[in-house]
């Protein structure tokens, strides 16, 4: 589909701090700053964006993204496009993101959506491999699926962007996410770009959200000042949830039409434990090389005492599988109903629990120990990673353009998604909205867990097993893990062999 830029940049930003302010006069008192905050970006007209000199212009020329227009939880393309009419203040932020992108530079947007959820991987891949072995020019850049994006045969298909122009000297700005810049870089070398112009790595942050009306119900303490404290957890979790169950459908036997304590599938949450206890597969040693060292007796501790947390009749665990969409999984049902105090998820859910009758509360998963410093998290494999294809046309043109994305993006959609959609739409309380900041401070990215190792489901194969013996299993299959890390980093040798 085609951005046409029908009105002028000054016009249609009028039109959209008009609609903005709507919200905030009607609203009575409902919070109207942060709103203010974003409207006022939306109506500033910056003379450069990003590392792109003012005088650059590409005389109306197209630049073409393909894109995935489906996940699970949400349309990709709207991360990319926006309608012009949407009373949406995030779709409004990233309509005139385009527009000022495309003006500032003289470009014409086109982005093509395809089938891209994890079931589509096939499609969506071979779609951009034909095109690009066929050297057809077609797509200026490729916004698609970590979990399939990062495919080893499909490395030699990508330009390192440390090689485009305005990009590569402009890395380093806070619009590009600097910890997965710095983990994922390889040799001087970086395919993939991550930060504030892929919305969905937001989307995807792995949150815990516990429901306020039972925590009440049962006396808990307070969760937030927990967490403030730094005494938000497992330990503490697992206390909480215990003697929660209920036979509610009053069948004697324990299935999804209980209450529990918590609720989770033993795939992407378990994914998650990584991070979230920093219990990570691979490190850098003092000569910054990557190795396979995990803590193998802390994953043991943390296996044992999972596998008991999970097997109390406080906790429904369920094996799901990919491709599954959130409306097959029972979690959702049990949660919105009332029936799970505890419940794993990614943040996009909070879009789609704003109508629950029931108040939920958003907490960072806890932490393995009271030792451990921050509360950390990950995001699930179904955020976009955008890359530049080798047979881009015009390298200039897709450095210009990606980088003023993301730096426009900092400044007009990020305010928008997360100061005034998350923090004051979706969040329950203002609570709520401090946890998301502690969360946001704790994201963290692995490259054992990025690229295909083979390590990145350690803990959800062992868990459904119930198999803490992770030394054991390690030990197994460490020749495999070192293989397949050997493969990675002679993707990045591509100076070494031309």
């Amino acid at each position: 589909m085609r951005i046409n830029t029908v009105f002028s940049k000054k016009a249609a930003a009028l039109l959209l701090v008009l609609c903005l302010m709507l919200p905030a006069i009607c609203a009575c008192g409902s919070k109207p700053q942060k709103t203010q905050n974003v409207t006022d970006s939306l109506n500033t007209v910056d003379e450069q964006i990003g590392a792109v000199p003012a005088d650059v212009d590409f005389g109306g020329e197209k630049f073409t993204i393909l894109c995935r227009d489906n996940n699970a939880w949400s349309n990709c393309k709207d991360e990319l496009v926006a309608d012009e009419d949407s009373s949406d203040i995030v779709n409004q932020a990233i309509y005139q993101r385009n527009l000022d992108v495309e003006e500032a530079l003289g470009v014409t947007l086109d982005v093509i959506p395809i089938p891209g959820h994890w079931t589509d991987a096939d499609t969506f891949t071979n779609t951009f491999r034909n095109s690009v072995l066929a050297g057809a020019g077609a797509y200026d850049a490729i916004a698609g699926q970590m979990g399939f994006m990062n495919e080893l045969a499909l490395f030699d298909l990508y330009s390192n962007v440390y090689d485009i122009p305005y990009l590569k000297d402009d890395l380093t700005s806070d619009y590009f996410y600097q910890d997965i810049r710095n983990e994922l870089t390889v040799n001087g070398m970086l395919f993939f770009l991550i930060g504030d112009y892929t919305l969905t790595y937001l989307d995807e942050l792995n949150v815990l959200y516990f429901n306020k009306q039972m925590a009440e119900d049962n006396n808990v303490e307070d969760l937030y000042q927990l967490v403030r404290d730094g005494d938000w957890t497992f330990e503490k979790m697992a206390e909480i949830t215990r003697g929660m169950y209920r036979d509610y459908n009053g069948n004697s036997v324990h299935d999804v039409g209980d209450i529990f304590g918590y609720i989770t599938d033993y795939e992407n949450t378990a994914d998650a434990l990584y991070s979230q206890f920093d219990a990570q597969s691979t490190r850098r040693d003092e000569s910054g090389a990557i190795v396979i060292d995990p803590d193998q007796g802390k994953i043991v501790n943390i296996l044992e005492r999972l596998i008991d947390f999970y097997n109390t009749e406080d906790v429904y665990a369920y094996k799901t599988y990919g491709g599954m969409l959130p409306e097959d999984r029972p979690f959702s049902d049990i949660f919105t109903s009332g029936r799970a105090l505890f419940y794993p998820e990614v943040l996009a859910v909070a879009k789609k629990y704003r109508g629950m009758q029931t108040d939920f509360g958003i907490l960072p998963f806890p932490k393995w120990d009271s030792r451990q410093e921050k509360y950390l998290t990950q995001a699930q494999a179904g955020y976009s990673v955008i890359v530049v294809p080798i047979d881009c046309t015009d390298y200039e043109k897709a450095g210009a353009v990606l980088d003023a994305m993301f730096a426009k993006s900092r400044d007009l959609v990020i305010p928008a998604y997360y100061d005034v959609a998350l923090k004051d739409k979706y969040a329950r309380d203002e609570e709520s909205g401090e946890m998301l900041d502690i969360i946001r401070d704790g994201v963290c990215i692995n490259f054992g867990f990025f690229y295909p190792l083979g390590v990145s489901q350690w803990f959800r194969t062992l868990l459904y097993m119930e198999n803490h013996n992770f030394v054991s299993y390690f030990a197994a299959n460490q020749r495999v893990y070192e293989r397949n890390l050997q493969k990675v980093m002679r993707a990045f040798e591509r100076d070494d062999e031309e």
